[in-house]
């Protein structure tokens, strides 16, 4: 009776049901047919629905995967990562970010970066950012922090023009350290090559001074005993004329001799070049080489010369020096010229020659030669340059 009452019940329900609906729609009464079409057509959206909420949940899964990957990324990547407001304000971070900084990252939220930046370093971030929302462009700069030194190089570019940038933070600190170790190992090179280059000038001068005060003043007394001997040469001894074509052989060789220590003299260091100056060695110089190479050399001095300090007129005399001596060497060359133009604040020596020239690939004869003066201008400050071509020469360029 109950069971059959709950259905009488329910039949009663459905009737009521069925009368509402068609008073409030205005239908007619649905057959059995009709109810059944209805029903299979609710148990095909039901089941839709169901694959549509599976869908939704493998899609939803699938999303979780993908936020959870790019978290993992984003937190655990040896970049630091972080978006900054405007006014530098740290919104969003990840770990290597904070480790950077020094601190955990729930303190560093809402925090100004610029608190952690080294004060000579604040007016390069606010710069820095006030170019980042300026244009959607991606700004570079770098900053020091306040802790242990840390250097990082910062790139940020515009995610919500006027709201937010993101920033990517590198650190270099260990990259700068091996730069500035390379900078002091290069300076300390420099420094050292410095100091053998004025050493072996000072060396040069002693020995020049030593040929020139010892040497050439025994060949001179050896010259003049010569002279006493022959006057006093007893002619019983030797026909007249072959003891004095002897003793005129012997004066030639020992003139001949100073003459070549002169030159090994002037080689070494000539003392025109500390007593006198550059312009004064190199008319010197220029003179001897013409008369020792046969290589006709003509030196030009433009604007007023003065005294420079003495390192800068060696540097100057030496690559003149070198220079000539490749002209003889190897540049097969008839006239060569040399001028200095001293006008203003700047000093520039030109070499120049009619020979041969070179290619750029052609070189091996006279690479040490050319390292060597670009070496001693640049060690000495100044800027050194070489223009030849094939068939028309070499000229060379020296400025301080």
């Amino acid at each position: 009776m109950g069971a059959r009452g709950k259905a009488v019940d329910g039949n009663a329900l459905r009737r009521r049901a069925e009368q509402r609906l068609r008073r409030e729609k205005g239908t007619v009464a649905v057959s059995e047919v009709q109810a059944q079409k209805l029903i299979h057509e609710l148990q095909v959206h039901k089941i839709e629905l169901e694959l549509q909420n599976e869908e939704l949940l493998r899609a939803r899964s699938q999303e979780e995967e993908v936020l959870a990957r790019y978290t993992a990324l984003y937190d655990f990547a040896p970049i630091g990562y972080c978006t900054l407001d405007p006014l530098g304000r740290i919104i969003e971070m990840n770990l290597a970010a904070a480790r950077f900084l020094g601190k955990p990252r729930g303190e560093l939220i809402r925090r100004r970066l610029g608190s952690h930046v080294a004060s000579a370093s604040a007016p390069a971030l606010k710069d820095g950012l006030a170019q980042v929302f300026a244009h959607a462009g991606p700004v570079i700069w770098e900053l020091h922090l306040k802790e242990e030194g840390r250097i990082l190089r910062i790139e940020a570019i515009a995610a919500d023009p006027g709201k937010t940038c993101y920033v990517a933070l590198v650190d270099i600190s260990k990259e700068m350290a091996l730069q500035r170790a390379h900078d002091e190992a290069q300076a300390r090179q420099a420094e050292m090559s410095q100091r053998l280059v004025a050493v072996q000038e000072e060396e040069r001068r002693r020995l020049s001074m030593e040929l020139h005060d010892h040497t050439s003043g025994n060949l001179a007394a050896l010259d003049l005993l010569l002279r006493t001997l022959a006057r006093q040469f007893p002619t019983s001894l030797l026909p007249a004329s072959d003891g004095a074509a002897t003793i005129a052989d012997i004066q030639a060789l020992l003139r001949a001799t100073a003459a070549e220590i002169h030159a090994v003299c002037g080689d070494l260091r000539p003392p025109l070049l500390d007593f006198a100056g550059v312009v004064p060695a190199l008319d010197s110089y220029a003179r001897s080489f013409t008369e020792r190479y046969g290589i006709a050399v003509h030196l030009e001095v433009a604007g007023r010369p003065k005294r420079l300090p003495p390192e800068i007129e060696t540097t100057l005399f030496r690559i003149a020096q070198e220079a000539l001596t490749n002209c003889a060497k190897h540049a097969g060359a008839s006239a060569a010229s040399v001028r200095l133009n001293c006008s203003g604040e700047r000093t520039v020596l030109e070499i120049a020659d009619d020979g041969v020239g070179f290619a750029p690939g052609q070189v091996s004869k006279l690479r040490l030669g050319l390292r060597v003066m670009r070496e001693r201008a640049e060690f000495a400050g100044g800027a050194f340059a070489v223009d030849a071509q094939p068939g028309k020469g070499t000229r060379i360029r020296v400025e301080f």
